[in-house]
């Protein structure tokens, strides 16, 4: 019996050791995403393209000024904040804040899910660019 227990503990630990338990990913940011070169290319109907991309993923869009919208996605207890900036030609997606993601600023990691949620955002910001 005691070596079963001892089994078990080894497995659990290796388990925890390798798949890295607390230890987040990286937080991705995207920067420089191109614009594709447009006559409609101007800053309201991009900033248009972006508000929409992120509501049709459930995020909060909020214009903060010229070239700059914030965005809030809230999925039960966890919550990402992000600003988006932009200009005729690029945009950048830039962590600012989140909720219950094991954000760690010393090494910038995050729970993984938070890339998987940018990444769908920079997908549907391009998507919304590319049809202005």
């Amino acid at each position: 019996m005691f070596h079963k227990i001892i089994t078990g503990f080894a497995a659990a630990a290796a388990f925890v050791f390798l798949t890295g338990f607390g230890a987040g990913a990286p937080v991705l940011n995207v920067i420089s995403a191109s614009i594709p070169p447009h006559p409609a290319a101007n800053m309201e109907n991009i900033e248009k393209a972006v508000i929409r991309a992120g509501l049709t993923l459930g995020w909060q869009m909020v214009p903060k000024g010229p070239g700059r919208v914030e965005g809030v996605l809230t999925i039960r207890k966890h919550q990402a904040i992000i600003e988006v900036t932009f200009d005729a030609r690029s945009y950048n997606i830039n962590y600012k804040d989140s909720v219950n993601l094991d954000y760690r600023p010393n090494d910038r990691t995050i729970h993984s899910n938070y890339n998987g949620w940018i990444q769908n955002l920079d997908k549907a910001i391009r998507a919304q660019v590319t049809v202005l």
